[in-house]
């Protein structure tokens, strides 16, 4: 045979199945189960560096697979979230709460009740899944959430209704005297300020609740009684001072698990602002069954300053008086187990890398 130009080529066939016979068998595979595990997720298409998503849902079909279980299977069915920021997830509520919140009819809402937060856990998602489900690892369910996550959109601290502070404003393109658009002519206002996560939803922004504060989460399969015990030292703009504030933490469950003690600084309102909260300390302990601990946590000066503006390079301020703290269980205000207030009796300015003269 003569030389000529070589190539080659493949057959492939892939099958193509409908989302509706795809749920149905899962739907029939639950009927078969004790229990139901669904894993949700996101992924990169829908989360990205570099760009917004148009809204929180969960992508395809998912809601309506979630739907499905739930009505035939609800009391065995657990979901396990796989995303790296929130999704809405209207239906981890009570269908009471949701017809409330949402305006819907209660029968036309869904619920599920177990929902875990995995986010994006890698090659060793699997067995952190197999230690929450089954209490086991370091952390057995005992994760808190890190941001605040609204019921839906709308409720999120950067949304508008004009679209002006999101998704934003597309501009007319003028560099080239037509009308066209380019990504970089895009307008997005920052409006929320400092009132974002759970402070827009304690402020007056917002007259509706999160769906998941900050700080929010289980200790493990087990209760726990936490009690002020009290507070020590005295905060001056010398370095390392500190008051220490010692607090009681007691396992009354018959498990061990994980507790996360938060404390939170509440700045009083003035003229020109509204009260504000922030995290001002936070500790972690672990303890068998029936088990009692104090815990020392540290309040410094970060804890007691506010920002102005006006004043930088020094722009941190701690002013005298009274402050007011919040031992509580998350950044939820019903979920405060007592407040206690701390006096500091000189003003200074620091510019935020350690203590000023």
């Amino acid at each position: 045979m003569g030389e000529g130009p070589m190539g080659s080529f493949r057959i492939g066939l892939e099958e193509t199945r409908s989302d509706r016979i795809l749920i149905q068998e899962a739907v029939s595979k639950a009927e078969e189960s004790d229990l139901v595990l669904v894993l949700t997720a996101t992924g990169p298409e829908w989360e990205t560096e570099g760009m917004d998503r148009k809204d929180l849902k969960l992508p395809r079909q998912q809601e309506s697979l979630l739907e499905r279980l739930s009505r035939a299977h609800q009391e065995k069915v657990v979901v396990f979230n796989l995303t790296g920021a929130p999704v809405e997830m209207d239906w981890a509520l009570d269908r009471r709460l949701q017809a409330e919140l949402l305006g819907k009819e209660e029968e036309d809402c869904f619920t599920i009740p177990t929902v875990v937060q995995m986010w994006f856990p890698g090659q060793e998602g699997g067995r952190a899944m197999a230690d929450v489900l089954l209490g086991l690892g370091q952390a057995p369910a005992s994760g808190r959430m890190s941001s605040t996550w609204p019921l839906r959109i709308q409720d999120h601290a950067s949304y508008s209704e004009d679209s002006s502070s999101f998704p934003g404003t597309i501009l007319r393109s003028t560099s080239s005297g037509g009308s066209g658009t380019s990504p970089t002519s895009v307008r997005v206002d920052y409006k929320e300020g400092k009132y974002t996560g759970y402070n827009h939803y304690l402020s007056s922004r917002s007259e509706r609740r999160p769906l998941f504060w900050f700080g929010q989460g289980l200790g493990g399969y087990t209760r726990f009684q936490q009690r002020l015990v009290g507070t020590s030292g005295e905060l001056t703009p010398s370095p390392g001072s500190q008051v220490v504030v010692e607090v009681e933490v007691e396992n009354l469950g018959e498990r061990g698990g994980k507790e996360v003690i938060q404390i939170y600084s509440i700045l009083p309102c003035s003229a020109k602002d509204r009260g504000y909260t922030k995290l001002a300390a936070f500790e972690t302990v672990r303890l068998q069954a029936k088990e009692r601990k104090v815990v020392r946590l540290k309040l410094e000066q970060e804890s007691f300053s506010s920002w102005q503006e006006q004043a930088k390079p020094d722009g941190w301020k701690v002013d005298k008086g009274k402050y007011t703290f919040s031992l509580s269980r998350s950044s939820d205000p019903d979920s405060e187990i007592e407040r206690f207030t701390v006096e500091v009796g000189q003003s200074w300015r620091w510019g935020g890398l350690g203590h000023l003269e």
